[in-house]
């Protein structure tokens, strides 16, 4: 990473005023991460989440990814994140509960395994 980032250093504008709008442009793109959206709106939709089960595998994935973007701060998200979005999909997924056991169990289960 290094390397890629001398090669395009020595790659810049020898013209200060292009060079300055290249090195702007860089950081930019250095420094654009995404955000977490809808955190409040998603952590009260897991709070309604009936099955407890369902609940608290959706809600284990959201802390999960929730420490590695605040805490840990590795891998960030390059793009805005929606969370209420994605707990609503965790929630529909965590809650085929007998899919998910056939699957531990080693299982090819889905329509990506159908028919083969």
């Amino acid at each position: 990473m290094l390397g890629e980032a001398i090669n395009h250093v020595k790659s810049l504008p020898r013209d200060a005023a292009h060079r300055a709008y290249a090195f702007e442009a860089l950081a930019r793109q250095m420094s654009m991460t995404g955000t977490l959206l809808n955190c409040d709106d998603a952590v009260r939709f897991i709070e309604q989440i009936q099955d407890p089960v369902t609940k608290n595998l959706v809600n284990m994935a959201f802390v999960h990814l929730a420490k590695r973007v605040h805490l840990e701060k590795r891998d960030l998200p390059r793009t805005d994140l929606d969370m209420l979005f994605l707990v609503k999909s965790l929630k529909d997924f965590f809650a085929e509960h007998a899919v998910i056991a056939r699957t531990l169990e080693g299982e090819n289960v889905g329509a990506w395994y159908d028919g083969t």
